[in-house]
């Protein structure tokens, strides 16, 4: 994307010092400097309403795994207040990590609606990381969870 931009720019500033108008390969309208600059300026449009709309999707991708992973918490949180008092406790031990893990995630999740497109790769990065770190500990607290129940 950031070459994209480059380009844009570059044509927009080759653009600049051409003279008014020039005629068609065709021989027949001519395109103006003014036109020129509308096509960029269209074009430079595009790529950021594309950038957006990526953003948003993933957004979107995101919000629906963060759903999922605490619906997944939840189930968690209530098997272990059943669980007899040796696994309780051990459920006691693993659930403020699995918060911490999940306020972490959320963090980065948030962070993506101030994403820039020269943050955007890195911050997504991130978020993606972070929920995977997330989800693997709930997983593993799953499988203990489940080992310990009656």
């Amino acid at each position: 994307m950031r070459i994209l931009g480059v380009l844009l720019l570059s044509l927009a500033l080759g653009l600049s010092g051409c003279e008014g108008t020039a005629e068609s390969d065709d021989g027949g309208a001519e395109t103006t400097l003014a036109d020129a600059k509308r096509e960029v300026k269209e074009a430079a449009q595009a790529v950021m309403a594309f950038s957006k709309e990526k953003l948003a999707q993933f957004r979107e991708k995101m919000s629906e795994k963060r759903d999922q992973l605490e619906e997944k918490l939840e189930e968690l949180r209530e098997k272990g207040e059943a669980l007899a008092d040796d696994a309780k406790a051990r459920w006691a031990e693993l659930k403020p990590k699995l918060e911490e893990k999940k306020r972490i995630a959320q963090e980065k999740f948030d962070a993506l609606a101030n994403a820039t497109k020269e943050n955007f790769a890195r911050l997504k990065k991130e978020a993606e990381e972070a929920w995977e770190d997330f989800s693997q500990e709930l997983e593993q607290a799953g499988e203990e969870i489940e080992k310990a129940e009656p």
